[in-house]
């Protein structure tokens, strides 16, 4: 058989097959698999890249074998007799309870892609684990995860950023929002992404001014790239997502989009290649900062960057480098194409409590380790989450004294104040409008 999606039919009794709600994402996995596999040729460079292989599990070979064994044994169930999702369920149970090495590890994985960056196959680990996710979510496997989806349902109306911005009245009414943009109105979208406009609205709006005074015609959106729903196993909902994105920026006649997160970026750019003919041009806010000329009011010593994990080819890193051609700058262990995660990535806080904290911590490490005083980060969930660690977490004591800033901030000299954040997060599940934010987000 060449895959898992088959015809109906009912020959010597065998029960037809009925459209499932796995049909999309078995074919997407065997294909993903497939071509995973016929690239690995097993030499075990990504294990010795990451933490997480061992436990019998040496390559990506073993992660996509063991889920071409997976594919195979729903053919067979369905070549022997049928089935239905409650069976391809079961049978996806099954899997998981022999191979729970394996599922811890496509669970703990941040989809950063470190361990095949380097890859002379090309294989990409975030390709080969997002049909894991997928099947896992379809089949009930995420249990009590699932229990915080409604917060990061970023494609519905309230969320943990929406419900965080009514709250506190983060909403830009001096900006042209895309929805509002008339026609010939605007020709540019900046789109800093949820964490940057959620939690660091003074960057925002210093970016606007910038855009502004260098006489772009311009609108924000407040939305999200779908990349917590990635995580979570939702690809279709990702999909419709920047569709439905890319359809409002053609309806006001975008030509550019502006991102602040690498992640954004990477997922805006695979989404303007489906999209097809006329499709915008997504472009990295560090790379027009120095295509205008902008520079540092003043230059800093001693700082090192964190590149984010989607930043491997350096659209951001590259020309923020160039922005800082004047500061010393203290070159960590991990960066470029060899950086690592900083501990926010592929929703695993939400499996592994502490995975985040370590990874994170671990960054921190990289910093002092490099003699660095200013640690900047180009992703602003980065630097969202080096904050968290540095108030929250159990850095070592080396790097209390390191400053975690966001590139914009020592830009436009501002600092975003991570503590009221951190408040004003609690303050919501606990304040005066708990009850209704634990409607909406539980």
């Amino acid at each position: 058989m060449n895959g898992v999606c088959l015809p109906a039919q009912s020959e010597g009794g065998k029960a037809p097959h009925h459209a499932s709600v796995y049909d999309d994402i078995l074919k997407t996995a065997r294909e993903t698999w497939q071509n995973a596999l016929g690239n690995c040729n097993g030499c075990g460079l990504c294990a010795s890249r990451c933490e997480l292989f061992g436990d019998g599990i040496a390559s990506m070979s073993d992660i996509v074998g063991s889920g071409m064994v997976l594919l195979d044994a729903i053919e067979e169930l369905f070549a022997e007799s049928g089935f239905d999702d409650r069976t391809i369920s079961d049978t996806i149970h099954t899997h998981t309870e022999k191979y729970d090495k394996l599922y811890s590890l496509t669970r703990r994985c941040c989809l950063c892609n470190n361990c095949t960056a380097r890859c002379p196959g090309a294989v990409r680990a975030d390709r080969v684990m997002r049909p894991w996710r997928a099947l896992y979510q379809r089949s009930g496997l995420f249990g009590t995860v699932n229990n915080d989806l409604k917060s990061v349902e970023v494609d519905k109306e309230w969320h943990l950023f929406s419900v965080y911005r009514h709250l506190n009245g983060v909403f830009y009414p001096e900006f042209i929002h895309l929805d509002d943009a008339g026609p010939g109105q605007v020709d540019t979208l900046f789109f800093p992404g949820c964490t940057m406009v959620t939690y660091m609205d003074d960057s925002v709006r210093a970016t606007g001014k910038l855009l502004d005074d260098r006489g772009y015609r311009w609108a924000i959106d407040l939305g999200c790239c779908g990349s917590p729903l990635v995580g979570r196993g939702l690809p279709e909902r990702v999909e419709t997502l920047q569709r439905k994105l890319l359809d409002r920026c053609h309806a006001a006649g975008i030509k550019r989009i502006i991102t602040v997160c690498a992640g954004c970026e990477m997922e805006l750019v695979e989404a303007v290649g489906k999209h097809g003919v006329g499709a915008p041009e997504v472009i990295s806010l560090p790379q027009l900062l120095v295509d205008l000329g902008v520079d540092l009011p003043e230059s800093p010593q001693d700082v090192a960057f964190f590149d984010s994990c989607h930043d491997r080819s350096q659209s951001h890193g590259s020309p923020l480098r160039r922005m800082f051609a004047g500061c010393s700058i203290c070159k960590l262990e991990h960066e470029g194409q060899d950086t690592l995660c900083c501990g926010a990535g592929g929703a695993v806080s939400s499996f592994d409590a502490e995975i985040g904290g370590i990874r994170a911590g671990r960054i921190l490490e990289e910093a002092v380790a490099a003699g660095a005083k200013i640690l900047i980060s180009s992703c602003p969930t980065c630097a969202y989450t080096f904050a968290f660690q540095k108030i929250y977490g159990n850095p070592p004591s080396e790097s209390a004294g390191i400053e975690c800033r966001h590139y914009l901030e020592l830009l436009f000299g501002i600092e975003t104040d991570w503590s009221q954040v951190f408040a004003r997060a609690e303050w919501m599940w606990t304040g005066e409008h708990s009850a209704w934010v634990l409607s909406e987000l539980t």
